[in-house]
């Protein structure tokens, strides 16, 4: 029974710079390249920053011969490259990637093409056509024939320098609150939150939470229930009656007038709990009375009776069976009752109020 407030969100943009990944490659390429050949691809970064690591595809496994991963700038392998590195013979699981990772950042301008080139002679797919737009296939220096349009199966990460975005909302949940990331927060205060944005940097989220956290414990005393909690609103309800709730209950205390389960569902703020059943055992009247919350005379009573109380209420007045008898409005200060009651024991009780008194009526 839970309804938490609705999320109001506020985003400001700050310029601090944060790190994040564009992974720029190619998956279609169902043809079979032969082996021992200096395989290029060129692709397009789609964001500014450098090259991380190289990746390509091996139909074959096997350990791949040592040599020399170049990058050029633009789609050619024929200038001289912008980044030489040895690679040494590597084991590689069939259908899988031989990955080099850079040992020296690559600078990368988006949607300015580079080239890498590497010798090969694990085979490797190739398209037999372009489904990358953004490069070609060089096969042993050159980019004719068969391979003038065919792209490799490859990948290329690309760490990029981006903005993160920052942003800060208020919020009201009822118990807890769950953050964008997952995390759970239990109690009221000022929160800062990291997910990835758009770009794949940060953003950084704060949070002004207010955490409403209902008291549902109850006492009882004879038939009486009370609710611990104050300043909310009440209803109290018929656990044994699919949780029903009880007409006019509704306020912090409850007379029960039958044996049974009873729980009250608290609310503020837009949240609402329920408290455990509680089980009432009692069919007649309490024992306890408790005089100091107002007073009856006369006591026993032959007729009218005055009910001084401390402060405006509304009475209630029940048999000995627990049937309700009386409602009237109660100002603050001495009341006169004449309801003609017939002789008997009755309990009088002032809602609001925690504990209940026993009239006996000749």
């Amino acid at each position: 029974m839970r309804r938490p407030l609705p999320l109001l969100l506020a985003v400001l943009l700050l310029g601090t710079q944060a790190r994040a990944q564009c992974l720029v490659g190619n998956s279609n390429a169902p043809g079979s390249d032969p082996t021992d050949v200096e395989i290029g691809q060129s692709f397009m970064p789609t964001c500014a920053g450098v090259v991380e690591y190289v990746e390509i595809f091996c139909n074959e496994g096997g350990t791949n011969v040592a040599g020399q991963l170049r990058i050029y700038a633009g789609s050619t392998v024929t200038s001289t490259p912008v980044h030489t590195q040895a690679v040494p013979a590597t084991a590689v699981v069939p259908n899988t990637y031989l990955r080099i990772d850079l040992t020296t950042p690559v600078p990368a301008v988006a949607f300015q093409s580079l080239t890498f080139e590497l010798p090969m002679s694990l085979e490797i797919p190739f398209s037999g056509g372009n489904p990358y737009p953004g490069g070609r296939m060089f096969y042993n220096g050159t980019n004719a024939a068969l391979y003038a349009n065919s792209d490799i199966r490859f990948n290329v990460s690309i760490i990029a320098d981006c903005l993160p975005t920052t942003s800060s909302f208020s919020a009201s949940a009822c118990q807890s609150f769950l953050a964008p990331s997952g995390q759970q927060w239990t109690s009221s205060g000022l929160y800062t939150d990291t997910i990835p944005n758009t770009q794949g940097c940060d953003s950084i989220i704060t949070i002004d939470l207010e955490v409403i956290d209902l008291d549902t414990s109850l006492l009882l005393d004879g038939m009486m229930l009370t609710a611990n909690a104050t300043g909310v609103g009440y209803q109290w309800i018929d656990c044994d009656n699919g949780n029903q709730a009880i007409p006019g209950a509704d306020q912090q205390g409850y007379l029960a007038t039958a044996a049974g389960n009873y729980a009250v569902v608290v609310s503020a703020g837009g949240c609402s709990e329920q408290s455990a059943c509680v089980f009432v055992a009692s069919t007649g009247l309490p024992a306890t009375t408790h005089a100091d919350e107002f007073t009856l005379a006369p006591n026993p009573s032959a007729g009218p009776f005055t009910i001084t109380a401390h402060e405006a209420a509304l009475l209630s007045l029940y048999d000995a069976l627990g049937h309700s008898v009386l409602r009237q409005p109660m100002r603050a200060g001495p009341n006169t009752v004449d309801a003609a009651l017939v002789p008997g024991v009755y309990l009088v009780h002032l809602e609001g109020t925690a504990h209940a008194q026993r009239l006996v009526v000749k």
